[in-house]
């Protein structure tokens, strides 16, 4: 890279305040989705070190218009604008990608992600309902069931002390598990 790709880089992770490191094994992926949009600001920076793999986009609300991207060993993806809000992300459970017509091997890939988290009283806050439903920075209405509580969120609490800013204090506490789990006979 070049002195002036690398200063670009540099100055765009400097905004960042938070990186999660996530270890792939080949046959390893992990489910489409949009990052938290009232925790996390308007851009995802993501390295990918070790093998390269294909992330596949696919345009939110079932028009399923679908675009597959090739993150090469050493690459970084910027995803922001209308790829951060409306367009859901995915690296694939498989072992091998489709590239240019070739199959590649799938390697042990680590993936460096970096975003600037927001502050919980919701300052930096754009114009925009999450994927929960939920509107601006008034995001505690949402129970959390024991079951997160003791197993999920004491995971995270050991893990990542960030768990609490970006999740916990907005409330954000896996809707779909809390539906789920509230619709389950009593006993």
């Amino acid at each position: 890279m070049s002195r002036k790709g690398t200063k670009k880089v540099r100055e765009r992770l400097e905004g960042c305040n938070q990186c999660t490191v996530n270890e792939y094994e080949p046959g390893q992926g992990i489910g489409g989705h949009v990052d938290t949009e009232s925790a996390f600001g308007e851009e995802l920076i993501s390295v990918s070190l070790g093998s390269g793999c294909v992330m596949e986009f696919r345009e939110v609300g079932g028009k399923g218009r679908r675009k597959d991207v090739w993150l090469g060993r050493g690459s970084l993806v910027s995803i922001k604008g209308e790829a951060r809000y409306k367009w859901t992300h995915a690296i694939g459970s498989r072992k091998t990608d489709k590239v240019g017509g070739k199959v590649l091997k799938r390697g042990k890939r680590i993936s460096l992600t970096f975003r600037s988290v927001l502050n919980a009283d919701g300052s930096g806050f754009m114009e925009y309902v999450d994927s929960g439903g939920r509107v601006g920075p008034t995001l505690n209405s949402q129970a959390r069931p024991n079951v997160e509580g003791i197993g999920v969120v004491d995971f995270y609490n050991n893990v990542a002390l960030q768990w609490t800013h970006t999740r916990s204090l907005r409330g954000i506490l896996w809707p779909r598990a809390v539906n789920f789990l509230g619709s389950l006979p009593k006993g």
